[in-house]
């Protein structure tokens, strides 16, 4: 086999969340060396060129076709190159469809004579932390542990205030009517005026939430091609696998709770639980996930309980067992 071939699977491997977390990180340093930079360039074009869901944005696609003629014209390849190194530390934390458009952006400006480069910044919340981060635009953003938020330093040369989400946030934006605020998560665009929202898309959750607290926004799921105006104490949430969305009415003041520490779940599956936990407390938790994928669980935690206290509650609430080795869980 090739060496091109042989990227091209490790790559796919990466992409396709087949990497525990020890191999996750040996992939981080392997892409980031400068060996065989060209043949990973060229398999990373390739897996975007075959997401379907890009063919679903037309946006995207006009940003492609610039990326093509740009690659494709003499001798820039230096330039190119400088640009792949700008993206290359966030792999370890962005999905696959972030990458594409952020590296499209940051393509585009290098090229273009008319606009100025865009530059960017980059706020990424470990696990067991969260951020507070106000925006160029006065706009605040609560950025929850194990998120990563990309926003322009500055929005004076863009048509609107784009950012761009994995993990959850909650916004309160600063109105501007002459350039709506968007945030772009996975497949899916959110864009308000004035308003408070928390939009949820994790990297390892089939699902898309959207919370409105305030005001008014804007739902649009590229892949469905539809659109879905919120009002205030609804939520929609949208399931990638299903490619189907719910809207609900939920209780606002639950979830300003989180901001001050509790956790609040309602009607939540055991694998989507047990990720928040470990973003939570930063652990990692082994489970057979065919015991309790078929029930729904609606537990809340206070600020001042720790892992074990959660774990307790939970043996007694489920019956788990559990056993406790440094930041490794193991449930049975």
């Amino acid at each position: 086999m090739s060496i091109q071939k042989d990227i091209d699977k490790i790559i796919r491997l990466y992409f396709n969340k087949h990497f525990q977390p020890k191999r996750k990180e040996l992939f981080s340093r392997w892409f980031r060396s400068t060996e065989f930079s060209k043949e990973k360039e060229t398999s990373i074009k390739k897996v975007w060129s075959e997401i379907p869901l890009l063919s679903a944005s037309e946006d995207t696609l006009k940003e492609w076709e610039i990326l093509k003629q740009q690659i494709n014209r003499s001798n820039q390849k230096s330039e190119v190159k400088a640009v792949v190194t700008l993206f290359r530390p966030l792999f370890r934390y962005a999905s696959l469809l972030l990458i594409a458009i952020l590296t499209s952006i940051l393509i585009y400006q290098k090229f273009s004579q008319e606009e100025p480069v865009l530059e960017l910044a980059k706020v990424f919340t470990k696990y067991g932390e969260n951020e507070y981060i106000t925006l160029p635009d006065g706009s605040g953003v609560w950025l929850d542990s194990g998120s990563l938020l990309i926003y322009p330093k500055d929005f004076k040369y863009q048509k609107d205030r784009s950012v761009y989400l994995v993990g959850e946030a909650n916004f309160c934006v600063h109105k501007d009517e002459s350039k709506p605020f968007k945030v772009k998560a996975g497949n899916m665009v959110v864009e308000a005026l004035g308003t408070q929202f928390t939009v949820q898309s994790y990297q390892n959750s089939t699902t898309i939430s959207v919370l409105l607290e305030e005001g008014s926004v804007a739902v649009a799921m590229n892949d469905l091609g539809i659109v879905k105006t919120l009002k205030p104490n609804e939520q929609i949430v949208y399931n990638s696998e299903e490619r189907s969305y719910d809207i609900n009415l939920v209780d606002v003041f639950l979830y300003k709770s989180k901001r001050e520490g509790y956790q609040i779940y309602e009607n939540i599956g055991f694998k989507e639980l047990m990720f928040s936990l470990e973003r939570k407390y930063n652990v990692s938790i082994h489970y057979i996930n065919s015991k309790y994928e078929r029930e729904k669980y609606t537990v809340k935690f206070t600020p001042e309980e720790g892992i074990e206290d959660v774990l307790e509650i939970l043996h007694h609430l489920i019956g788990i067992n559990y056993k406790i080795d440094k930041t490794a869980i193991y449930i049975n």
